[in-house]
Parts: structure tokens; C-alpha cells; sequence
């Protein structure tokens, strides 16, 4: 927590775009996991979540919700089983009012995540702790507990992690003129 940046979501800020990633809930202990980031240049601030176990009928309302409160432009849906059919009833109840791309993971979420971390790290700004929902605050304990030795994420919640990598790889595609590598 110590190594991340933070933002006071009260001040006014000048956000250049607004993008999300989601990671949908299969079953079970998975909770739905959507980050919100928009970005000034190339630091991209986590200004709102969707983070809960509810089903489809639920999580989308409050994602169509969230979606015209931060701008949101482009939305990448993590297709692998519940995703797929996610991302249709997203496209069908957004009303064009922002583009939906659903996308297949193929890669090893773990290192995935682990691959990211710097970039999020050095990038990524969330609320401070004190400004942060419940909602939010959830989503961000679980993230930042989820540990680099995979023997010890059994039976944790990865979905917090797992979503930033998702949005983090979403960002460079969507915006790579502003990171050089």
C-alpha cells in the first residue's frame, strides 16, 4: 500500500479519457471486478469500482450507472466463460453510449499479475484510503493483499488483482503513444 500513488477525489481534476476492464464472476467466492481509470497523460487514476458477488442482472445497472458518472468510453470484458455472455447484454443495454470490447485471456493470471505490478505501481493513482467506499475499499484490500507466491493465494480472492492487470494491459493498448518501451 505504502508503494502506490493516491488522489483526493474531491478536487477537480481534467481527465483526458475513461476506460474499464472487467472481470466477471463465474461462481462460487469470485466477486464481479470492473476498475474505472481515466487518465491525465500517462498516470491513470482508479477513480471508481464495481466490486460484488451479484449476478449479471445486477452488476450491469450498476455498471451502466457508474459508466455515465465517470465518461466512460471504452469498456473491455474479460470473455472467458460468463464474460462472453456479459459483453453482449453490455453492448445491447449501453445504447452505443460507449464502445464494449470482449476479450479472451489466454495467459497465466498469475503472472499476469505479477507482470503488471510495476506498471500499476508507477502509473496507476487510487483514492486515498479515507475517501474510499466501502465498495472501493474492498476491492482495494483484496488487491493489495494478493501475494507474489502463488502457494499462498489459494482460496483468496484474485479478482481486484486480476481486473488492474486486465486494465493495465487495456490502457497501453488503448493508449500507448503515452508509454514508451
Amino acid at each position: 500500500k505504502n508503494e502506490l500513488n493516491y488522489f483526493n477525489p474531491n478536487e477537480k481534476y481534467e481527465f483526458e479519457s475513461s476506460l474499464a476492464y472487467a472481470d466477471i464472476a463465474d461462481a462460487g467466492n469470485d466477486n464481479t471486478s470492473i476498475p474505472f481509470g481515466r487518465n491525465i497523460e500517462d498516470k491513470i487514476y482508479v477513480t471508481d469500482v464495481v466490486y460484488n458477488p451479484q449476478i449479471s442482472e445486477i452488476t450491469i445497472p450498476q455498471l451502466l450507472v457508474k459508466a455515465k458518472e465517470q465518461k466512460l468510453t471504452y469498456i473491455r470484458v474479460e470473455s472467458n466463460s460468463m464474460g462472453a455472455m456479459y459483453a453482449r447484454e453490455l453492448k445491447y443495454k449501453s445504447n452505443d453510449n460507449f464502445e464494449v470490447y470482449p476479450a479472451h485471456s489466454s495467459t497465466n493470471k498469475h503472472t499476469r499479475i505479477i507482470m503488471d505490478a510495476g506498471f500499476i505501481k508507477k502509473h496507476f493513482v487510487f483514492i486515498s484510503p479515507e475517501y474510499q467506499s466501502e465498495e472501493y475499499r474492498n476491492f482495494f484490500n483484496e488487491f493489495t493483499q494478493y501475494n507474489i507466491d502463488p502457494k499462498l493465494n489459494k482460496n483468496r480472492h484474485d479478482d481486484g488483482a486480476d481486473s488492474l492487470s486486465g486494465l493495465a494491459i487495456f490502457v497501453r493498448a488503448m493508449l500507448n503513444h503515452l508509454y514508451e518501451y
